[in-house]
């Protein structure tokens, strides 16, 4: 239920325990809250003066006061939204060191799967001291609550940073590789093997620090019991992600060696370098049988100007059988040490932090569409508040927040909200900014040109789609295209006819310029850099001057033999 009277919102504040009873006093007298009867006009008071973030204000004025707590941590803020729980940036109030919170959904409180993955992500987290992993902080489980503390890192994910670069120089990825070897080394040196290493589980920061996270699935010494339950819940080969996952993992995961993980790094490997996976396929299924049966491709029939050297290392990593691989990741990092090159990294945290924060409100949206949802919770008013509550405690993010800090307030103080009677829970694209196209979608049969200029569009054959296929074999919500930086993501929306990108058919592919989509069978596209010339223009001017040619040809020459008659 939504707060619409001052006191309601008061009263929950002071339930929260978010400021002391004093320091709520001193608030309420100090800027005359009392004198204030529009309870979203005391959250923007707050807000403003650092006493509230955004997060925490939408949370009271959507009526919830729980949770803002959570023992001696205070949330500021919601970074991640999965299916076992949230990841939140949070504060340790006596110390104000900034961590991340990942705390388990309650309605998982009693699923022993989801329970043992976090306390396994817990008890290797607890062993792993090392500059290149994560530190655990603390595990906490209350019986009421049950949350995994975790040192916050400014940086971004391999993943995020491939969709905003696009590929990475091979100098770059090499040592990315070599700092996430030597993690994995320390881990097996302890009898630890991770059994998840993707682009998403290495984080690298503006200095180009790579940190290896997320033990949840990792194959423990004197862990017999919780690997045996763990199986029993998730099944002996259904342990780990589909896209990276070792051969011999899929078959018996519980009698891997370290060397798993070398074919995982060599997935990833792979993936900075081309820009897309070893192995392209529909369902997880096919994936997995084809890293059992399919010989991985080279590295070099994707991005032919790579070193041999390189590709060689790769195709190691990638070999069937684990015999074949490095004897060890000392012998990776030992190899790939001369082959790589630090440097640092030019992105913005603060704009990380916003789209992964923009994401798990999005994901809210859809796990609980009927909770009331406040005013400030418009697309652009929920963006993260980093800037505001952490700059002064963060070194790594001082160097941007003086740049994007004016131009973040200014947006917000020049949004217009909607009226109290709107729809609250409902995303207000209408009042944001409008953004530069990044591409244009080009409808190839009827040379319709679309300008993406929103973060997110809906293709289908519903009215309500972005753009709109009226053929009847495309399927209401068919398929949407979603901004990730500078490139694109294609995303099929459980449709009936599927998509395909240049002839593939796929679920999600990363997008670049010159892409073919097709929908459905036969509504072909064309995804194109705005900077560039249009390709089919060229074609067509082509066409026109060469049919122009033809016509001057056959004309000189009709002359010539009627005058030589």
């Amino acid at each position: 239920m939504l707060v619409t009277h001052r006191d309601q919102f008061l009263t929950l504040l002071a339930k929260s325990n978010l400021l002391s009873a004093p320091a709520l006093r001193s608030a309420v007298e100090e800027y005359k809250l009392t004198a204030i009867e529009n309870p979203t006009e005391i959250a923007r008071c707050l807000i403003k003066q650092g006493l509230l973030t955004r997060y925490q204000a939408e949370q009271l004025l959507g009526g919830r006061a729980r949770g803002l707590l959570i023992d001696h941590y205070r949330v500021l803020e919601l970074l991640g939204f999965g299916g076992m729980g949230r990841l939140y940036l949070a504060e340790e109030i006596e110390s104000q060191k900034l961590v991340a919170l990942k705390v388990l959904n309650e309605k998982y409180r009693h699923e022993t799967g989801i329970l043992l993955r976090l306390k396994l992500e817990a008890d290797a987290g607890r062993q792993l001291q090392h500059p290149h992993i994560v530190r655990t902080i603390e595990f906490h489980d209350t019986g009421a609550i049950c949350y995994l503390a975790m040192e916050f890192i400014s940086g971004i994910n391999l993943l995020e940073l491939l969709a905003l670069k696009g590929p990475l120089p091979w100098p770059q990825v090499c040592d990315y590789m070599r700092q996430a070897a030597i993690a994995l080394q320390h881990a097996h040196d302890l009898g630890i093997i991770h059994r998840d290493v993707k682009a998403e589980n290495l984080l690298v920061t503006k200095q180009g620090d790579v940190k290896l996270l997320d033990f949840g699935l990792a194959l423990l010494p004197d862990q017999a019991d919780s690997e045996f339950s763990l199986s029993m819940i998730f099944g002996h080969d259904c342990i780990g992600t589909p896209d990276y996952i070792p051969p011999e993992q899929s078959v018996d995961a519980q009698t891997v060696t370290p060397l798993a993980d070398q074919y995982s790094l060599g997935c990833t490997m792979f993936y900075l370098l081309a820009g897309r996976l070893p192995f392209v396929k529909p369902t997880g299924v096919e994936k997995i049988r084809a890293h059992r049966q399919e010989k991985a491709p080279s590295v070099k029939s994707v991005v032919p100007d790579i070193p041999d050297r390189i590709a060689a290392i790769v195709e190691k990593l990638l070999m069937k059988n684990p015999d074949n691989r490095f004897q060890s990741m000392n012998e990776l990092v030992r190899v790939l040490t001369p082959l790589s090159e630090s440097q640092p990294l030019d992105f913005s945290v603060n704009g990380t932090i916003r789209r992964r924060v923009k994401q798990a409100h999005e994901k809210s949206l859809v796990e609980n569409p009927s909770r009331p949802r406040p005013q400030l919770s418009s697309k652009a008013a929920t963006v993260s508040e980093i800037a505001e509550v952490a700059h002064q405690r963060v070194e790594s993010l001082e160097t941007k927040i003086e740049s994007e800090t004016g131009p973040l307030y200014t947006m917000q103080q020049n949004l217009v909200l909607p009226d109290a009677s709107a729809d609250a829970g409902k995303l207000a694209e209408n009042f944001l900014p409008k953004n530069d196209a990044t591409a244009i979608l080009v409808d190839l049969e009827n040379n319709h040109r679309l300008s993406l200029t929103k973060d997110r569009f809906v293709i289908g054959r519903d009215a309500s789609c972005d753009f709109t296929i009226s053929a009847g074999d495309v399927s209401s919500q068919h398929c949407e295209l979603r901004r990730e930086g500078q490139w694109w993501t294609i995303t099929d929306l459980n449709s009936t006819n599927g998509i395909r990108v240049n002839k593939k058919k796929v679920s999600q592919q990363m997008l670049w310029h010159g892409d073919e989509i097709v929908i459905s069978f036969d509504n072909r596209f064309r995804i194109l850099d705005p900077t560039q010339p249009d390709p089919t223009t060229k074609k067509s001017f082509t066409r026109l001057a060469l049919a122009c040619s033809i016509a001057f040809v056959a004309a000189v020459v009709g002359t010539a033999w009627f005058l030589m008659r």
